[in-house]
């Protein structure tokens, strides 16, 4: 996880809002951040769940998107439930995401998920 969150540190905070379903003990046990790395133009955005259970989140992000590729890499690392497994990583995958201005979002349980969007290449 530090590597992950090394790697998408971005340069530039991006203020958002973060809508979890189910009240404050759900709310407290999620976090979000979302970034912009100035050297390669890139939207990051990352979500880290300390929920026993899988949620929906929702960032909206309106008019943030704009200009961004609407295909983001999604990295996503969801520890085991096994209480024996603690300190292994169940699923550690990268897979391609579509994103839309008001970003529904699917979190296991006690995972770590980035969301990087690239600027969209300017057609000749």
């Amino acid at each position: 996880v530090q590597r992950a969150f090394g790697h998408n540190s971005g340069s530039c905070y991006v203020y958002s809002n973060l809508e979890v379903n189910g009240g404050n003990d759900v709310k407290e046990r999620i976090d979000h951040s979302v970034v912009v790395d100035e050297a390669t133009g890139d939207l990051i955005i990352k979500v880290v769940s300390l929920l026993p259970k899988a949620s929906t989140v929702s960032i909206p992000l309106g008019e943030r998107t704009n200009g961004y590729s609407n295909v983001a890499e999604r990295t996503l690392m969801a520890q085991s439930a096994d209480p024996g497994k603690h300190k292994e990583w169940e699923k550690c995958e990268t897979t391609p995401f579509t994103i839309s201005a008001d970003l529904s979002l699917e979190i296991p349980a006690y995972s770590f998920t980035v969301l990087r969007l690239k600027k969209a290449k300017n057609k000749k």
